[in-house]
């Protein structure tokens, strides 16, 4: 039998980083739609009918491909008998995919730095929207947490699970409330961003009885 290649762990941390700058194009806004960008949340800035909307709208679905990517690379590569030990946090990875990608193709329809928006739950698209979104992090969150629990002495991992619950629950807060909250919501998408682009380093450390390296090369 043809033993597998060792994999490129460079290579998945360039996909994943992608991924991750990829996911926060919001900055963008404040050059593209400026007045979105200041009042609004960075959802608002695919919704129907604004300047570049394609852009943040397959910016998300990119994003979410290129993870998806990942993680059936990772899988690939693990023998069956260990693919049961890194199913969750894989599990989590591909459930956040799946709903940043459902997420961004069901527009937000209101724009609620420019109008007076009803609540999201009496527009069927918006609602799906944002379902959706709280579903993808709560599987980013869920992968991130299975990591921790197999190397709880990661203090950056630690950190990050921290500080993603806090910030996660907080925006959730703020968007059932129909708060503005765009300082928030931005720094929670830009830590997403950075859980996604250490994501390879941080399955290795967690998972690296699995793999034949001695060191991820990173």
């Amino acid at each position: 039998m043809v033993s597998k290649p060792k994999i490129s762990w460079q290579k998945l941390t360039l996909v994943s980083a992608a991924a991750g700058v990829i996911y926060n194009s919001w900055p963008l806004g404040y050059v593209l739609n400026p007045v979105v960008a200041r009042k609004g949340l960075a959802s608002e800035l695919a919704g129907r009918g604004q300047p570049y909307a394609w852009l943040f709208t397959y910016g998300d679905v990119v994003c979410g491909l290129l993870m998806l990517a990942l993680c059936w690379q990772l899988w690939s590569y693990l023998k069956p008998p260990d693919k049961r030990l890194a199913g969750v946090t894989l599990g989590g990875m591909v459930v956040f995919c799946a709903g940043t990608i459902i997420a961004a193709l069901y527009q937000v329809h209101c724009i609620a730095a420019l109008q007076q928006c009803p609540s999201f739950t009496r527009h069927f698209l918006t609602f799906i929207h944002g379902i959706t979104s709280v579903v993808a992090s709560l599987g980013l969150f869920v992968g991130l947490a299975s990591l921790l629990r197999r190397e709880p002495a990661n203090r950056l991992l630690m950190a990050l699970v921290v500080i993603y619950a806090g910030l996660g629950s907080w925006t959730l807060v703020i968007l059932l409330q129909q708060g503005q909250g765009v300082l928030i919501l931005n720094a929670f998408i830009t830590l997403t961003g950075l859980c996604l682009a250490s994501y390879p380093w941080l399955f290795y450390r967690a998972l690296e009885p699995l793999f034949s390296q001695k060191s991820p090369g990173l």
